[in-house]
């Protein structure tokens, strides 16, 4: 999470709330404090330059003292964001809760990664149902048990939104299912700015799934297949 300029993993900001544990908050600082050689610690440095140059810590380094001074300019400016943070938490008395009830807060800092279950796909999309076809989700249930290697849940999303997962907030839009009901399109569609996946009209269980499979392998990213 990006927080005043800075990345922030909220999971570790939780516990320090808790704790009132202050020591280094940037994951930067600690791969460049770890550093043994200044050669690490320039490397360090060069793979976190977005980072460091946001917060005006952004230097090469000729000595191992100089390490520690870069690393206590980039902890003290992620040091004041997690205290601002904190003082606007203590609004309405928020952060007094949160440090005696941090089971209760913790889902609203952070997001567990929750494997993707055809259940979730199936609550997500609103279909707008046909009576010609009644089997649209059943190819969820086949991913999900491997029968469809190598589509997998999260490519069936991604097809359809271009997101491999649903976002924390959620979509902008609520997906939908469509039909097409034209003979000569035989592939799934997807309009993923507006969320929409067009599903083709099949005689056969058989042949949609094989036609569903097939569109949302073959297309390159994600789209129309």
């Amino acid at each position: 999470m990006n927080f005043f300029g800075c990345r922030i993993d909220l999971q570790t900001i939780l516990q320090k709330l808790v704790n009132k544990v202050d020591y280094n908050f940037s994951p930067t600082s600690n791969q460049i404090n770890v550093s043994t050689t200044v050669g690490e610690a320039n490397d360090t440095i060069t793979e976190a330059a977005d980072s460091l140059d946001i917060v005006g810590a952004l230097r090469h380094v000729s000595s191992l003292e100089e390490k520690d001074s870069l690393v206590k300019s980039d902890n003290s400016h992620y040091g004041t964001c997690f205290h601002r943070f904190a003082d606007g938490l203590q609004t309405l008395g928020l952060l007094k809760e949160i440090r005696e009830n941090p089971a209760v807060f913790f889902h609203f800092f952070v997001n567990e990664e929750i494997p993707l279950q055809a259940k979730d796909l199936c609550k997500l999309f609103v279909v707008d149902f046909s009576a010609s076809l009644n089997h649209c989700f059943s190819p969820l249930s086949c991913v999900t048990e491997g029968e469809c290697s190598p589509v997998t849940l999260e490519r069936v999303l991604e097809f359809s939104s271009g997101a491999s997962k649903v976002p924390p907030l959620g979509f902008p839009y609520p997906p939908q299912i469509q039909f097409i009901h034209k003979d000569n399109r035989i592939f799934p569609e997807a309009n993923t700015c507006i969320i929409i996946l067009r599903l083709p009209l099949h005689s056969s269980y058989e042949c949609f799934k094989k036609y569903m499979m097939e569109g949302i392998l073959q297309a390159p990213t994600f789209g129309l297949a």
